[in-house]
């Protein structure tokens, strides 16, 4: 008992960032029939980021383990162990004690002693969201009439919280959990409702036509549950009621600038309070991830100004700096890469020269369009301080050399592998065909120039 009573001391020691106190959730028990030497916890730790935060328990030599976790909310999680998952329902100084054998995880596992959130989870994931419950709803999407999977989808609605009611005769389960299962099923039967063309495109690759009034339940339901912002469900729901929102308005859209205000705008007066400050966050950090920093720096002021969360601005802040690199009038990035025959080509290797700088890859149909159309901008241009650089992101080097030979050969042609390194970065290269014009004192003068075969290219190099 000693030796378990020290291990339980390292195991919560080895966490510094989870100090334990009275006010600690703790998870604790035994994995039997386990080759691993611990067992991981799961969890998105902030909501503007998807990643889950992976947390390692250690197991002593009986498959023991122990963790206090420091939560002020409920939360969310996920129990890994010997690949297999379990999600985790976590109330703030709540003690859940688990028993399970590793090689039936998932469906040995036991909540011990006063873990009823747990246990009725369990219950309920094991009729409602099993393999064949997951293939019977298929069956529905494919077969039934529009109107008949919406009644579908209500009477499965009915059913959980039936079960729900069922259980619940003489057990208490926390009102925190309760009030998270009933908006999970109720804002998950929307989903599913909303989502059922989508799911009939995937499932049978044919288009679903719906009647016109199919999305008047989309109206039905609470979008200002400033506490439910942490249910997935609910946080689905906001952005198909936004999606749905958009479609109603069928706004005119003739410009990426347009469709930059029309979002940014529907985005801004559809929620409020806590449950608009994580909606237009994201929503922003969306846009500035996908269109050009021109059309999204006029809503810098505006988003700083009605978001008062610190720590969304901040993650907004690390948005803009990297949505602001390689734009007009900025140094441009002096990347070092290699041509076809290995050697080293740096982009200050052509100071005095406008360089014409484009990245593609073989496989990228647009981009091969383009091929006679660089070669005739190089040759138009041949006998000027000009130089067209083509940056390959192919991580196929036999490929991208294949098709070099299409091209001129004065054109300077390099490969950066893919487009998770830092050229790609320091150029914000979100996708591609993409084409920068660089002066001869390698400042970027035009960061997003339309493709060779546009009537207005010749505006776009200028090589005096």
């Amino acid at each position: 008992m000693k030796k378990f009573f020290l291990l339980l001391i390292s195991a919560v020691v080895g966490l510094s960032v989870f100090a334990q106190t009275s006010l600690d959730a703790v998870i604790f028990g035994s994995i039997s029939n386990t080759k691993e030497k611990s067992i991981k916890l799961q969890f998105q730790n902030n909501p503007l980021d998807d990643t889950l935060q992976t947390i390692t328990i250690e197991l002593n030599e009986i498959g023991q383990f122990y963790l206090a976790l420091p939560i002020k909310r409920p939360l969310d999680a996920i129990l890994v162990c010997n690949n297999q998952k379990q999600t985790i329902f976590i109330d703030p100084e709540e003690r859940i004690e688990i028993k399970a054998d590793a090689n039936f995880f998932s469906s040995t596992i036991q909540f011990i002693q006063n873990a009823k959130n747990n246990e009725y989870a369990h219950l309920y994931r094991q009729k409602f969201d099993s393999e064949q419950a997951k293939s019977e709803r298929n069956l529905h999407i494919i077969n039934d009439s529009p109107n008949k999977y919406k009644y579908y989808e209500d009477s499965l609605y009915k059913a959980k919280v039936y079960f729900l009611e069922e259980f619940t005769t003489g057990v208490i389960l926390s009102k925190q959990f309760l009030r998270r299962q009933k908006a999970a099923y109720r804002y998950g039967n929307s989903n599913f409702k909303y989502r059922y063309a989508n799911n009939y495109l995937y499932l049978t690759g044919l288009q679903k036509e719906l009647p016109k009034d199919y999305y008047s339940f989309m109206t039905e339901l609470s979008v200002r549950e400033n506490d439910l912002i942490t249910v997935k469900e609910f946080y689905d729901y906001l952005e198909n009621y936004f999606t749905y929102r958009y479609n109603e308005e069928n706004p005119t859209i003739n410009t990426e600038k347009e469709l930059v205000s029309f979002e940014y705008n529907l985005a801004q007066s559809l929620y409020e309070e806590r449950v608009k400050n994580i909606f237009l966050t994201k929503k922003f950090a969306e846009l500035l991830d996908n269109h050009p920093y021109e059309y999204t720096k006029n809503y810098i002021s505006e988003f700083m100004s009605t978001v008062y969360s610190n720590e969304f601005r901040a993650y907004i802040d690390k948005k803009i700096q990297q949505a602001s690199l390689g734009i007009d009038n900025t140094k441009a990035f002096d990347f070092l890469l290699k041509d076809k025959n290995g050697n080293n080509v740096q982009l200050s290797d052509f100071k005095g020269k406008v360089v014409y700088l484009n990245f593609w890859a073989s496989w990228c149909l647009p981009c091969l369009a383009e091929i006679e159309n660089h070669n005739q901008i190089q040759q138009q241009y041949k006998d000027k301080d000009f130089i067209t650089i083509m940056v390959s992101v192919d991580e196929d080097l036999k490929a991208w050399k294949k098709t070099l030979s299409k091209y001129d050969k004065q054109i300077i042609q390099l490969n950066m592998k893919g487009m998770k390194n830092e050229t790609a970065r320091m150029y914000n290269l979100k996708n591609i065909p993409k084409s920068v014009v660089i002066n001869k004192d390698g400042i970027i003068i035009h960061a997003d120039v339309p493709a060779p075969s546009h009537a207005d290219i010749y505006k776009y190099l200028i090589v005096d």
